[in-house]
């Protein structure tokens, strides 16, 4: 068993009744609270995974009692947190990078906390206690997208130095419009300082809020992998 003790927090982030976005089409409450619960089981089964913080910025009413009480049967610290709804017609950026903001603020676990890994929402990365233990010695490690997308990073899942977030992107979600990605706010600043990419990569599985179903296995990790290793992705 590989020695996960030294694991940083996880922070997952969340919006159980979202308001109207571009391209959402999984809006119902309760469905979504269904997927989040599943994914926080996931997460909590995870050897690696010893602090689980939940930031969800709707306010919808769910009981978290239940999930907290299993995750102390395993040994293991399910935080909760509530950011401030986003403003209406800010975008999913704004809110995903107040929710980041608020958590980084509010922790106790994270504020002593060297590093964090970072999961949207219901997404479940398959291979975590993998990376977890090959990135135990790297700060800060992001997904990297085609480099026809070369100022894009991937923010459904990364690595993180709490220094370098609060320093360099704490508030670059400030700069979103509407329909802005977070990870193009983010790409030039990571972009200046060569940051490494997470390996080996995501295995993803889980649901988007545009109802994309995540589904690495088989031929697309291979060809995933394979891209990887050749240079086709970057920040």
């Amino acid at each position: 068993m590989m020695p996960f003790s030294a694991t940083p927090p996880l922070v997952m982030t969340a919006t159980i009744r979202p308001g109207r976005q571009p391209h959402l089409t999984v809006s119902d409450p309760a469905v979504r609270w269904g997927q989040y619960q599943s994914a926080i089981r996931f997460w909590l089964a995870r050897p690696a995974v010893r602090i689980l913080v939940f930031c969800e910025n709707s306010g919808y009413p769910v009981p978290y009692a239940p999930l907290q009480a299993e995750a102390r049967h395993a040994g293991k610290t399910l935080e909760i947190l509530r950011a401030a709804e986003p403003p209406a017609g800010t975008g999913k950026a704004y809110g995903e990078g107040e929710l980041l903001k608020t958590a980084l603020h509010q922790s106790d676990h994270l504020r002593q906390a060297v590093a964090f890994f970072k999961v949207t929402g219901r997404i479940q990365v398959l291979n975590f206690d993998r990376i977890a233990h090959r990135t135990r010695a790297t700060p800060t490690a992001l997904g990297r997208r085609y480099q026809s997308q070369p100022l894009w990073a991937d923010t459904r899942f990364f690595k993180m130095e709490r220094a370098f977030y609060l320093r360099w992107l704490i508030d670059r979600h400030q700069l979103a419009t509407p329909n802005t990605i977070l990870g193009q706010l983010w790409g030039p600043v990571l972009t200046a300082h060569h940051l490494p990419g997470l390996w080996p990569l995501p295995h993803y599985a889980g649901q988007a809020g545009n109802g994309q179903t995540y589904d690495d296995r088989g031929w697309r990790r291979l060809a995933r992998n394979a891209v990887a290793l050749t240079g086709g992705y970057r920040l």
